[in-house]
């Protein structure tokens, strides 16, 4: 969790070292295909074009984690709730998602989410 907390405040404070840090080599990061920002992310590079195309999709006016689960392997599985408006259409957004979380070497190397709708 405290891995996952580092990435989540590197990435809204804009420290791209930090972030590159926690980032695995082989980090992957798979959206589902109905995301209008669906691909498959790979590596540091990958998840920062993952990070431009979200908050370029959607103008967020609250993301907060309102829930942790832990997995026998040190995985996690985090829930969040995100009140946003599709910038493209002007659509409000209240939902929430499920990430699973996976680690090696201290750092991420994979993300999965899962959105409620």
């Amino acid at each position: 969790l405290a891995i996952a907390d580092r990435l989540q405040a590197s990435v809204f404070a804009g420290d791209h070292d930090a972030v590159r840090a926690i980032i695995h080599p082989a980090f992957e990061l798979h959206q589902a295909k109905r995301i209008p920002y669906a691909e498959e992310y790979k590596g540091y590079d990958g998840f920062m074009r993952f990070l431009a195309n979200f908050m370029g999709y959607y103008d967020i006016h609250t993301l907060d984690r309102t829930g942790t689960f832990f997995a026998e392997n040190g995985d996690i599985v985090v829930e969040f709730h995100m009140v946003a408006t599709a910038r493209s259409t002007g659509e409000k957004v209240d939902t929430t998602m499920l990430e699973k979380w996976e680690f090696k070497d201290g750092q991420v190397i994979g993300v999965t989410p899962h959105y409620f709708d």
